[in-house]
């Protein structure tokens, strides 16, 4: 992950417009998309058995809500987020699996 860290550094002048996901069967592909006079879209593939990634909070501040929400419907784990055990769309009693999640 620390060619990812090294990407999101890169584009650190950036404004992160959104994160999202698409399950994928076998794997997850998050999309972080930025803007810098046009949309550039940067992927990353992750195991579905072991779903985490760094949070970009530290870098933008705004990845908070989209990782939130990425995690509340597919279950991915961005490592470092101090807010994934609120929920954002979810009921705080939600106990089944991501509604997002196709396994």
């Amino acid at each position: 992950m620390k060619e990812f860290l090294g990407e999101i550094e890169k584009r650190r002048f950036r404004r992160l417009i959104t994160i999202s996901a698409v399950d994928e069967g076998e794997k997850f592909s998050v999309f972080y998309h930025f803007d810098n006079g046009r949309v550039e879209t940067l992927k990353v593939t992750l195991p579905k058995k072991a779903p985490i990634i760094p949070s970009v909070i530290f870098i933008f501040p705004s990845a908070e809500l989209y990782e939130r929400e990425t995690h509340d419907f597919f279950g991915i784990e961005f490592k470092g987020n101090p807010y994934l055990h609120e929920k954002l769309f979810l009921p705080d009693n939600w106990k089944d699996k991501p509604p997002l999640r196709k396994d």
